[in-house]
């Protein structure tokens, strides 16, 4: 699924086409074609003028829907950017805010129909961008410390996504004024939360080989058995290099659990 941007995009194409087509038929020339037509054919007046009211209630929905998706598009951007997991964990909790204003207010985006499909994308892009940011090969190319804190920040991501999603839910229902904020968890959280058990499992890896190389001082790293321990649990941590999976991958649950 493509992120929300392209969702924006839909409706600004959108508005922009229905709204050159509205102002085509107040031509006129285009008039007179209309007026020449429904005096040739009478019964062709209540098709036609449905046909318009149609028209310009969808661009009416077009105009409405970018006015609102606009107030999001800079959260967006910060996630489509997403090299920066503590930018995007910062811009969560603000946007899922704005997105429960839209639920409260737009004509529009308070439907499940509408505000899930959009969340679903939204939740494609923290995915796909944490995804990104912490290759397993990447990874291993930078040290421990940094590696670490990589992943304990994308995990962060992940579990903000959620919980601003209940911080949202538990404000609308002690005002008992929105409508209801309760969407299919299995569509907005399945897959981050799998991505967050595996940050975490990498997480638990990348602690104990840290632990283990700062339990020993470096006379006791000299000598040849901790030696051979530290290079023997580092080269189990190299064991990653030979993944030929994706561990991100949902559907690669089975073999990450190996």
């Amino acid at each position: 699924a493509p992120g929300p941007i392209a969702e924006i995009e839909l409706w600004r194409d959108r508005a922009s086409v229905l709204s050159a087509l509205c102002q085509q038929l107040k031509q006129p020339m285009v008039q007179k074609i209309l007026d020449v037509t429904t005096k040739a054919n009478p019964a062709i007046i209540h098709t036609l003028n449905g046909t318009i009211a149609d028209l310009s209630k969808y661009h009416s929905e077009s105009d409405n829907n970018v006015f609102f998706l606009k107030t999001l598009e800079r959260h967006f951007l910060n996630l489509a950017a997403g090299s920066d997991f503590t930018m995007m964990k910062e811009t969560i909790p603000e946007m899922m805010e704005s997105l429960q204003i839209i639920w409260q207010i737009s004509r529009h985006y308070n439907s499940n129909e509408r505000m899930v499909p959009l969340m679903e994308r939204i939740a494609w892009q923290l995915c796909e961008q944490v995804s990104r940011g912490l290759h397993v090969l990447k990874l291993l190319k930078v040290n421990r410390e940094e590696a670490y804190s990589m992943v304990l920040c994308a995990k962060s991501v992940l579990e903000q996504w959620k919980s601003s999603y209940y911080d949202v839910r538990a404000a609308i229902e002690k005002s008992g004024r929105a409508p209801r904020w309760e969407f299919d968890h299995k569509r907005l959280f399945e897959i981050s939360d799998y991505m967050a058990s595996v940050c975490q499992d990498l997480c638990y890896v990348f602690q104990v080989q840290k632990e283990f190389h700062n339990f020993f001082d470096p006379d006791m790293k000299s000598r040849e058995q901790i030696k051979e321990m530290l290079i023997r649990l580092d080269g189990l941590v190299s064991l990653f290099e030979e993944v030929e999976f994706d561990p991100f991958n949902i559907s690669e649950n089975g073999n990450w659990k190996k």
